[in-house]
């Protein structure tokens, strides 16, 4: 029996739906042992109202992440706001993160082909080359985090900068505020890191930031979601081992890590 502790660095939420990926890969041979400490949190922002008071200025909302979906639904709910009151604009999301967007009672605009935000852009401007050149610019109201206490990572800037150099109109709406976690799941980390821990996974590159900050003597091995994540997690000086060529969901992800363990377990 082959066991892997994997810290899931992820915040709430998503954690949880890795969890259970990395569960479902298990077997009488292999079996990983998930621990979920999230190294970020996240926590909703008022500032999404505006894509309902301005839903009528926009063209498309493309939203960063699964949790700006889900904020956006939460704040629906508790402003008993109906979603047949609101006439919300043709939507996109990355990847999987598209299903969320049934809490929004909306089918997505586009899936892209590659799950990313940079995939998202690629086909914007395919779309935006159909638009009469006397028209006005498309309008994109863009919904994900606003980072405290962190370095933003490039992802969000380089999708904005992608807007703007395919002439764009874009409104840039924080959905929820990103920032470390606390002191107590820190120190929580730091203990698993010391004893027992084989393996961090990351799903972004603020998880990564805070990982530095932690003291711990030992250096488990790191994984990345995508080669996006792995860009971001190398420039913050941290040696990636494993990133998924397959990030498209997080089964993916927990799927080609365990080929990759098992593959390297043989070759040892």
């Amino acid at each position: 029996m082959i066991t892997v502790p994997v810290l899931v660095a992820a915040p709430e939420g998503y954690a949880q739906r890795f969890v259970e990926a990395l569960k479902a890969c298990n077997t009488d041979r292999f079996c990983f042992e998930p621990i979920s400490i999230p190294l970020i949190r996240t926590t909703p922002c008022g500032d999404v109202s505006k894509i309902i008071s301005q839903a009528q200025d926009y063209d498309y909302m493309v939203f960063t992440s699964r949790k700006a979906i889900l904020v956006l639904s939460d704040y629906l709910k508790k402003n008993n706001i109906s979603l047949d009151s609101i006439r919300l604009p043709k939507a996109c999301a990355i990847g999987k993160d598209n299903e969320a967007l049934s809490l929004l009672d909306i089918t997505p605009a586009f899936i892209s082909t590659e799950p990313s935000l940079k995939g998202i852009a690629d086909e914007l401007r395919n779309r935006f080359k159909e638009f009469p050149q006397h028209s006005a610019r498309p309008r994109i109201a863009v919904l994900g985090p606003r980072v405290e206490g962190l370095t933003e990572p490039d992802t969000v800037p380089n999708f904005l900068r992608e807007l703007h150099a395919i002439e764009a109109d874009v409104t840039y709406i924080t959905a929820y505020i990103t920032r470390p976690a606390t002191e107590q799941a820190l120190r929580e980390a730091e203990a698993l890191l010391r004893d027992k821990i084989q393996w961090v996974a990351f799903t972004s590159a603020t998880e990564a930031q805070v990982y530095k900050r932690l003291s711990h003597n030992t250096k488990p091995t790191l994984a990345c979601f995508g080669p996006y994540t792995a860009h971001c997690v190398r420039k913050e000086g941290l040696n990636v081992r494993f990133t998924s060529p397959d990030y498209s969901s997080f089964s993916a992800f927990a799927k080609h890590l365990k080929e990759f363990i098992l593959s390297t377990s043989e070759n040892a």
